[in-house]
């Protein structure tokens, strides 16, 4: 229902897929840490580089794209926005 998904992490997340999702769909999720902060991410998706850590900093903010091309989901995640 969108491409754009704002989450609070309030614990750790597991996020493998998009449901629904076809070739050439694309969503940005922006990963917010809860005042606790400490919050992990886990994921099977190709990330650019490898890097796939979320800011644990409480209250830290992250943004991740993600590409499916119909077999891969492909992304890249950005840290450490305030």
């Amino acid at each position: 229902n969108g491409g754009i998904f704002d989450v609070t992490m309030d614990m750790n997340t597991t996020f493998n897929t998009i449901t629904n999702a076809t070739a050439g769909t694309t969503v940005t999720v922006i990963f917010r840490q809860d005042a606790t902060g400490s919050r992990t991410l886990t994921s099977n998706m190709k990330f650019a580089g490898g890097a796939k850590t979320l800011t644990t900093t409480a209250n830290a903010i992250d943004i991740m794209r993600v590409f499916y091309d119909g077999t891969d989901y492909f992304a890249t995640l950005t840290n450490n926005y305030y």
